[in-house]
């Protein structure tokens, strides 16, 4: 089993829908992930990733790059990091190829990310997580806010119109 582009997502896999494919035995240190590494989309879209949390490794596509670092604070603030680049538009301009966009291994190999003190890193970490609880909960409650005026719109409209095009 490997993963692709599309089992990444932002800070999390989709593994319900992981491949196949034989891996040579000298093939498992340049493609396989263990517990810590970032996984990168490098094309389908490009920059998107997540930090690999299971005990055990799992192999990668090599449309995949693979970030590690020695300090599990530094995975965290670089995957959050990809993401603010990503939403403000700054990680496009990182990007190659005119029609499908890739973000080469070249293109990471340079790509700066700002670092901060340990302390300091907790403490925005702390905050950033907090605030993508909050935005979690609220997308879910008003998600189930809409499904329910859905419901009673469509109640009503059947209530109202029905009569009308039954006759």
């Amino acid at each position: 089993m490997y993963l692709r582009n599309i089992n990444v997502r932002w800070f999390e896999f989709d593994l319900s829908d992981l491949l196949e494919m034989r891996f040579k035995d000298d093939e498992f240190d340049r493609y396989s992930a263990k517990k810590g590494d970032v996984l990168v989309c490098e094309g389908g879209y490009p920059g998107r990733c997540a930090i690999w949390t299971s005990d055990e490794p799992i192999y990668f596509q090599k449309a995949l790059h693979r970030v590690r670092f020695h300090n599990p604070l530094h995975a965290k603030w670089f995957m959050y990091f990809m993401f603010y680049c990503d939403q403000a538009g700054l990680l496009r301009r990182k990007f190659t190829g005119a029609g499908i966009q890739h973000f080469t291994g070249k293109a990471l190999k340079v790509f700066e990310v700002p670092i901060i003190a340990d302390d300091q890193m907790k403490r925005s970490l702390s905050l950033i997580e907090e605030l993508f609880t909050e935005s979690s909960r609220l997308i879910e409650s008003h998600g189930r806010k809409i499904q329910t005026h859905n419901e009673l719109k469509q109640a009503f409209m059947e209530e109202h119109f029905s009569k009308g095009a039954e006759s």
